[in-house]
């Protein structure tokens, strides 16, 4: 199925490559290594596209000056998934946030 990927950054500091690993769903325990993505890939622009088989997963996302960011998601069986990833500023007053 294709989903419809838009990178946000809440700061302004864009990165030109975000990483994404969608990981299979599993209980890793604090200082466990990850299993294997299902999934890796490398965005270039603020929008793309991209196919995935729906379900679960652990979502990763890396990218430089912004906050690395770890969630579960569900993609569901539908023909056109949009998705938004809202990335933070990695250092306060660095290239973002400069006020509490």
């Amino acid at each position: 199925m294709n989903v419809d990927l838009t990178v946000k950054y809440n700061g302004a500091i864009k990165s030109d490559s975000v990483y994404l690993f969608f990981y299979p769903t599993t209980n890793v325990e604090l200082g466990q290594r990850l299993p294997m993505p299902d999934k890796k890939l490398v965005i270039h622009k603020s929008e793309s596209e991209f196919q995935i088989y729906p379900g679960a997963y652990t979502l990763g996302v890396l990218a430089f000056g912004s906050k690395p960011l770890n969630t579960r998601i569900y993609i569901p069986p539908v023909q056109n998934f949009k998705m938004e990833l809202e990335l933070n500023p990695q250092i306060i007053g660095w290239g973002g946030i400069n006020q509490i």
